[in-house]
């Protein structure tokens, strides 16, 4: 701590003086001290004293001293000890081995925390502050612990991270690629065994978790086996239903030698739409080392058939070819390209139909139209050199085209920022830049409709044009999108040219689809499961079991504005009847429910709610699929656990040797305390004791006079 000044100082000695002779000129020239009584005369000095501190540390204050101080402080340096949580740990540990490793962790846990700032965490499918551990998590992401650590200590003083696990991870990817592997020293602890045991399993289940209404699918699995040479074992997959199991497959295999592998592949057929849940499992054999990884659930969404889109062109186009492979990379999706010269079916098995340079002048297609309108079917126009652009103004009112004259333009897109209909793919608005020019219909005017959303105008050459090129237009009951011109192929192209695959041009014409062909939603009160493995809102819905069951819901008022006025309740009823009630959150213009965690199995569920006297509801069904990915692989990965510790320079240490751990914590060089140094200059005038230190004196000086009778 200093005192510095901003002004000379050499002048403090002139703010002594000053007050020297302020009080000298006070006390012994003033007639008044002078006549006083010879007692007071005694405090003289004293008095002259206290007033010419007084008048000194004022005019000291008037050359705006400035204190500098400097503070310290010292930051133990954080010791993480991250305990893995899942279920693989119990395998192959008896109570006395479990009961002597806590005992342990707990010592070492203590000891550090003298000289450490220790955190303690488990971790398994996620990463959890905790002090308690019961080895309960169906699954392991080590990628995903090191990145959260990663981002709670980045900036502080983490000296070391001690990782309790057995390398086993089923989720993610593997931490030594992790860069936070790399910049603090991790210490492992190895757990679990790494000797092959007696084991026969079902390994990882290939299927689609999705499948349509009366389609095939297939279920592949693979087997495996460690020192069963010579067993017999079956395998079965079962469909399991409320009412009991039933068999779909069995066979009955064998085993040569001490390390088996095989593959067993059912094709079956949806069959009834939900979600279908099935067993597939191999023979118990004697002495196992486990049987949890003998079964095996997994759970199918069947749905009914994909919509259907159907591309109707006057004659035969490469944009045909493009729009089809792009909607079909969507698996909900099924396009049915057709031409208008032959095309006689029925519209009501399409969810959005595209005009491709239809009507025509040969081919007007009214009929289509016309069931077009009274279906309140989404249309899709593309237009060309064969569109009859008189007829097209007359069946829609999205765009006009008025003074054309056959001829096209060569057009690139410009995009319009408020469009706000749908979100255009994060790579779209790159490789819009570089995109070759479509062929648009002449016309000296294109006049757009008031009610109409522009996505992209027209640039002619190197005019940006208010030319629409892209348009939709939401009616009351129906959707319509106009493409003012032809040559979509090749924006696929050159999308594949400049990023070597069709990935946003394929999202971009999905979301294009998808904003057409969603049917307007008219209720009034609305549920749905905020899931983000949900294949279609209306469909069945299936969630993981370490997945929380999340709904929302909105209410609208008759004049069709959000409204979160009444309470809104749901029951949550399971396969046995019992129910779970609960209350919808309210929060902005909706409502929102996190219902928790549930057990595997099958529920239904209802959400009510009454407004202006009238009551509302909205049920539905959705199922939770058990995790059983820690039973997959029971042999404990030692050798990642030492590529970690080499990595980022830690050592790895055995369950026995916590107290070899804590010694070689201790012995780091790098696993410091920081000592921190703070510099602040604040002006004195700041400090309060300094007008408690000139009341003193002034009252001191006051008291003295009055007691002494100098008034």
């Amino acid at each position: 701590m200093n005192l510095s000044f901003q002004y000379p100082a050499w002048m403090a000695l002139l703010c002594l003086m000053l007050g020297l002779v302020y009080a000298a000129g006070l006390y012994w020239r003033e007639k008044h001290f002078r006549e006083a009584g010879p007692s007071f005369r005694r405090w003289y000095i004293l008095l002259a004293g206290l007033r010419a501190m007084l008048v000194t540390l004022l005019a000291l204050l008037l050359l705006s001293p400035l204190l500098k101080t400097v503070s310290s402080k010292r930051e133990k340096p954080i010791v993480v000890l991250a305990q893995d949580n899942s279920q693989s740990l119990r395998l192959g540990r008896t109570p006395a081995d479990s009961e002597a490793y806590t005992k342990a962790w707990n010592t070492l846990r203590d000891h550090l925390s003298a000289d450490y700032e220790v955190k303690e965490y488990a971790f398994g499918s996620s990463l959890r502050e905790s002090h308690a551990f019961n080895y309960n998590d169906n699954s392991t992401n080590l990628s995903a612990a090191f990145d959260e650590l990663n981002n709670l200590y980045s900036n502080q003083n983490l000296g070391a991270l001690v990782l309790a696990t057995d390398g086993i991870f089923n989720q993610g990817s593997s931490p030594v690629y992790s860069k936070y592997a790399g910049t603090v020293p991790v210490f492992t602890i190895a757990l679990g065994d790494t000797t092959l045991k007696r084991d026969l399993r079902i390994g990882t289940v290939y299927f689609n978790p999705v499948a349509y209404l009366g389609n095939s699918f297939s279920i592949q699995t693979d087997l495996s086996a460690d020192y069963c040479s010579g067993e017999h074992f079956t395998f079965k997959l079962e469909k399991v239903e409320e009412q009991g199991s039933k068999t779909v497959a069995q066979k009955e295999l064998d085993i040569a030698n001490n390390t088996y592998s095989g593959s067993e592949e059912e094709v079956l057929t949806a069959d009834k739409i939900g979600v279908v849940h099935y067993r597939l499992s191999v023979s118990l054999l004697k002495n196992e080392v486990t049987y949890l990884n003998n079964t095996r659930d997994i759970y199918i969404q069947v749905m009914d058939a994909r919509e259907k889109i159907l591309l109707l062109a006057a004659a035969p186009h490469p944009d045909l070819a493009a729009m089809k492979q792009a909607i079909e990379t969507n698996k909900n999706y099924e396009a049915d390209v057709r031409f208008a010269s032959s095309f006689n079916g029925n519209l009501n098995d399409y969810s959005l139909v595209i005009l491709h340079q239809l009507p025509s002048v040969n081919f007007p297609v009214n009929n289509i139209l016309q069931s077009a309108a009274t279906q309140h079917k989404p249309l899709l126009f593309v237009l060309g050199a064969q569109t009859n652009l008189i007829q097209f103004n007359n069946v829609q009112s999205a765009v006009r085209l008025n003074g054309g004259g056959g001829n096209s333009n060569d057009v690139t897109p410009v995009a319009v920022p408020d469009f706000t209909a749908f979100n255009l793919p994060d790579a779209f608005p790159g490789l819009l830049q570089r995109l070759p020019p479509m062929q648009a219909p002449y016309a000296s005017d294109y006049k757009t409709s008031p009610n109409a959303n522009v996505l992209f105008r027209q640039k002619i050459g190197s005019v940006a044009t208010t030319f629409p090129l892209m348009v939709f237009q939401q009616t009351p009951d129906s959707r319509v999108g106009v493409i003012c011109g032809e040559g979509l192929w090749r924006w696929r192209l050159y999308d594949f040219m400049f990023t070597q695959n069709h990935e946003a041009f394929d999202e971009f014409l999905t979301r294009v689809v998808q904003y057409l062909s969603v049917k307007p939603d008219k209720r009034q009160f609305r549920v749905w499961a905020d899931h983000s493995q949900n294949m279609n809102e209306a469909g069945p819905l299936l969630f993981d079991e370490n997945e929380q069951v999340v709904f929302r819901a909105e209410l609208f008022n008759d004049a069709n504005e959000k409204t979160t006025e009444p309470d809104v309740n749901m029951k949550i009823k399971n396969s046995e009847g019992k129910e779970f009630p609960f209350t919808f959150n309210k929060g902005g213009a909706g409502y929102s429910l996190h219902a928790g965690y549930f057990p595997s199995g099958n529920y239904t569920w209802e959400a009510s709610t009454q407004y202006n006297h009238k009551p509302f509801s909205e049920s539905g069904t959705f199922s939770v699929a058990p995790v059983q990915l820690e039973q997959l692989d029971t042999r404990a990965n030692h050798q990642l656990l030492h590529a970690l510790s080499e990595k980022s320079g830690g050592q790895l240490f055995y369950a026995n040797q916590l107290s070899k751990l804590e010694d070689a914590i201790r012995k780091s060089e790098t696993i410091k305390p920081v000592l921190y140094e703070q510099r602040s200059t604040r002006p004195l005038i700041d400090l309060k004791w300094i007008f408690f230190l000139l009341l003193f004196l002034l009252s001191l000086e006051w008291f003295i006079r009055k007691w002494q009778g100098a008034y």
